[in-house]
């Protein structure tokens, strides 16, 4: 650390004096010649006189030598906090400090800064003074087996002024640096003004919060009054009522499958543990090399395999519309069927729109004031750009199959479900007409169509070279056969062994040599086994062969927890975003460090759901009871 600290102050002492006596007639030359805009020459002129602001200028931006070069990403953010700080008023001149990150690029060959750093160790003040230090060791011959480290570094700057401005008289390196695409600059008033879109998304949202809060005001007053005689609207629009039933327990074991709170819960809590991880290649890491050793690590495949959690879903989803829709239609001929059919898709797009609505508005209007940082609106754009050009596709369900950037990469999932719902009637009238006629016949069709689409999942990708789609729907088609309870404990542990071959075998085609082939078959059979044991689960539960599987997944806490999945996968990602885009410093990675980030994002979105369940789900769910019975529809979840 010694050395560093010379280096910092050599350095320091090495700016100030280059530009303390030319400062000015550099400025006045450059602004002679139109190469600075005349605000940016005003505030370079004070500059030259305020070498305290001048200071903290450079003090936050980034620095060549600094502490592990070798094992850190390669990109450094400065201190955007302290360039923040520079708000000041000289002369009628306003200056505010501009934080632009990764502006500059600069290659370093790692043996010729062991080279420079030990002639610091011996000759600090001769190494830095002349220019000759690193740069003496840049006219050396590379040798073949040297590593570069390229470096990404973010200045701190006037406002009116560009990075090129500001450099061409302050040029902080002694080392040579060239610009990179550039991300945008920012300060303390970068777009935090508020628009006449977010003043009627505010007016919109406000309006229900008021009409939630005025129904649970009357709900309350009728409850201690012990008075029954209110409108049901008032009570299904409560927070106080939709509260009580979020928070109860139901514990009847015939009409509900309660195994399946706990599998929708936990499957929650693993894809926002394998979000949260991967959140980590957009931040700077002081320990890099680690994270990558990390992911190609067996073990890290516990986190790194919670995409198959979406499959979980996928099963439950289907398992339910079929277990609904059979329940409701059992007494229906196929005619009354078919003219249920646009009640029913009406039925489930309000009740799923609702909260990706509210979360959509938020988020291309409010969310951009609530986070702050150096790469905060870079990473908000990437995000919201999509949203606002793409807006249609988005509540269409239908982005998945889009080729551009998608508005929050996890609503993927949505327009997948909702796309096999619309093709669902085919399969589910099918199956009312012969469940109970010609059940084999029905079992060997739904057989073939498993087969058919295992077939495509593996053919398609195997015979073109670039198709590459993660986000399909035809590949998660599935149905289910019954299986004999008889095998209970053999299909318990070919079950388990089954789920830890998909988990793992993962590590196999990504890690080693694996051929096209390999690949291909492991992407088209993951998913039809893993939903297969879901399926074993499942059933053995709901007929009292589970055991302590049963007991653990029908906990009543996961009740709750299962209500509030919806929400925390709609809300989940934004909360991610508003993290890692106010990023600010390099952080540590590791398992434990890690886990306790989980544990926070966990419990702010479960917090945050409860909120957006109240005043955006549970209303929903009563209005559509009263849609389907006005219309009498083919309801199902």
């Amino acid at each position: 650390m010694k050395i560093y600290l010379i280096i910092l102050s050599l350095l320091l002492c090495e700016v100030i004096a280059n530009f303390e006596n030319e400062c000015s007639n550099k400025v006045l030359t450059l602004i002679n010649t139109g190469k600075i805009g005349y605000k940016c020459s005003d505030q370079l002129k004070i500059l030259c006189q305020r070498h305290d602001i001048l200071f903290t200028l450079w003090d936050a931006s980034s620095k060549l030598i600094r502490t592990g070069l070798t094992a850190a990403s390669n990109y450094d953010l400065g201190n955007f906090d302290l360039c923040m700080t520079i708000d000041t008023r000289i002369n009628d001149t306003k200056i505010l400090g501009k934080f632009c990150p990764n502006q500059w690029s600069t290659l370093i060959d790692e043996k010729k800064l062991e080279d420079f750093i030990a002639l610091l160790e011996f000759s600090p003040h001769s190494a830095l003074s002349t220019e000759d230090g690193i740069r003496k060791t840049n006219k050396e011959t590379t040798s073949d087996d040297s590593k570069n480290i390229t470096l990404l570094g973010s200045v701190c700057i006037p406002d009116s002024c560009s990075a090129e401005e500001f450099n061409a008289i302050f040029r902080p390196y002694l080392y040579p640096v060239t610009p990179v695409d550039k991300v945008d600059c920012v300060t303390k008033y970068t777009r935090r003004d508020f628009t006449v879109s977010d003043w009627i998304i505010a007016f919109a949202l406000g309006l229900v919060v008021l009409i939630i809060l005025c129904c649970t005001v009357v709900d309350i007053f009728y409850y201690y009054k012990k008075e029954d005689k209110i409108n049901e609207l008032i009570v299904g629009c409560s927070a106080f009522s939709n509260g009580r039933k979020l928070f109860s327990v139901n514990t009847d074991k015939i009409n509900q499958i309660q195994c399946m709170n706990g599998l929708r819960f936990l499957s929650i809590l693993w894809i926002i543990a394998y979000h949260t991880f991967l959140t980590v290649n957009f931040k700077p890491l002081m320990n890099q090399k680690d994270f990558f050793n990390w992911q190609k690590q067996l073990y890290s495949q516990y986190i790194l395999s919670g995409y198959i959690a979406v499959d979980t879903f996928f099963f439950l989803s289907g398992f339910l519309l079929t277990y609904g829709y059979l329940k409701q239609v059992e007494n229906k001929s196929i005619l009354q069927q078919i003219s249920g059919i646009p009640s029913m898709y009406l039925y489930r797009y309000l009740r799923l729109t609702p909260a990706l609505g509210a979360m959509y508005l938020v988020s291309i209007s409010f969310l951009r004031l609530i986070g702050n940082g150096p790469l905060w609106f870079h990473y908000y754009d990437v995000n919201q750009i999509p949203c606002t050009q793409n807006w249609w596709r988005f509540f269409l369900y239908i982005q998945n199959y889009y080729s551009g950037e998608m508005c929050y990469v996890q609503t993927w999932y949505l327009s997948a479900d909702m796309q096999m719902f619309v093709f669902s009637p085919l399969v589910l009238i099918l199956i009312a007409k012969y469940l109970k006629k010609e059940k084999k016949y029905l079992i060997w069709i739904l057989i073939c169509l498993v087969l058919i689409f295992v077939l495509i999942t593996v053919i398609v990708p195997y015979s073109s070279n670039d198709f590459v789609d993660n986000y399909d729907t035809h590949s998660r088609v599935r149905k289910r056969i019954k299986i004999n309870k008889v095998m209970n404990i053999i299909l318990w542990i070919v079950s388990l062994a089954a789920m830890t071959f998909v988990l793992y075998c993962n590590y196999y085609v990504t890690e080693y040599n694996h051929t096209k082939l390999d690949y291909t078959l492991y992407s088209g059979l993951y998913r039809p086994i893993w939903c297969t044991c879901i399926f074993w689960i499942v059933f053995s539960c709901y007929y009292g062969y589970g055991g302590f599987v049963n007991w653990f997944l029908s906990n009543s806490l996961f009740q709750i927890g299962g209500k509030l999945s919806y929400c925390m996968y709609v809300l989940h990602a934004m909360i991610l975003l508003i993290s890692f885009g106010s990023v600010r410093s390099n952080s540590y990675f590791g398992d434990y460090e890690m886990i306790i980030v989980l544990l926070g994002y966990v419990n702010i979105t479960i917090i945050l759901s409860i909120f957006w369940t109240l005043l955006f789900e549970a209303p929903m769910l009563m209005l559509n009871k009263k849609i389907a019975g006005f219309i009498g529809s083919n309801r199902t979840r």
